[in-house]
């Protein structure tokens, strides 16, 4: 067994070990807490980049990932005796198509399951509609994209205390624990 075939079958051995890991116990980078807060409308699709692309694309599955392909691909070059050129090349170039093919993976199913307090985040700022009246101190409903492709449908209080009735279009200011903070947009006009 040659030195490079060694060192990429522990690239790989490493990398899965440690993939495997995250898989069961999280790798820190999510926000997700399992709390069940707001109803998502999974019929809807998007592509959104959720604040920090650098880090959801450079989180350590994603580099766990990248490891994976490197050494399997490593591996296989290196027992078919190509150079070092060559394996080097092709494993990066494996490690890259692992590691994005397991980034649109994960962050398919963390949409599917981002029924979290935390996803309200996503919400500040996007425009919504009130399906259940808020009265006035009260609360009621309010229908908004995340940002992220899906329809959030979320316990909402009006910011300013007033009532807003069914059909207004609001902006979303804040939220705290899992309600939704409201400002009808045709106040911000006046």
């Amino acid at each position: 067994m040659s030195l490079s075939l060694l060192v990429y079958l522990s690239i790989l051995a490493g990398s899965s070990l440690f993939f495997l890991s995250s898989l069961f116990l999280g790798d820190g980078d999510s926000d997700h807490d399992g709390a069940d807060h707001t109803m998502i409308d999974h019929g809807h699709g998007g592509d959104h980049d959720s604040g920090n692309a650098f880090k959801e694309i450079f989180s350590i599955r994603n580099i766990f990932l990248f490891g994976v392909g490197f050494g399997a691909a490593g591996s296989i070059s290196a027992v078919l005796g190509q150079g070092f050129i060559f394996t080097t090349v092709m494993a990066s170039a494996f490690g890259l198509a692992t590691a994005r093919v397991g980034f649109k993976m994960v962050r398919f199913f963390y949409r599917r399951e981002m029924c979290t307090v935390n996803s309200l985040t996503y919400l500040h700022g996007e425009e919504g509609h009130v399906t259940v009246m808020i009265p006035t101190g009260g609360f009621g409903e309010v229908v908004a994209s995340d940002g992220m492709g899906q329809t959030v449908f979320s316990m909402a209080k009006s910011s300013g205390g007033e009532t807003i009735p069914v059909g207004s279009r609001v902006l979303v200011e804040t939220s705290e624990d899992g309600v939704v903070y409201v400002k009808e947009i045709k106040q911000l006009n006046s």
